[in-house]
């Protein structure tokens, strides 16, 4: 009897080992993802105009 609670005991373990693997894999792609769409050039650049309008929006 404790032998078997033993071995699910262990196999719990390692999918709960695998779950998180699994969960840090996806982390990791959405960070590279991210990384790149940051790099990305002139992705988040504004005009001058387009900043004052847009500090202009925030104001009201």
């Amino acid at each position: 009897m404790m032998l078997s609670y033993e071995e699910v005991l262990k196999k719990k373990n390692v999918e709960t080992a695998f779950n998180y693997q699994k969960i840090t894999d996806e982390l990791t792609a959405q960070s590279v993802e991210l990384i790149a769409t940051l790099k990305n050039p002139g992705r988040y650049s504004m005009t001058e105009a387009e900043r004052l309008r847009a500090m202009g929006q925030a104001n009201d």
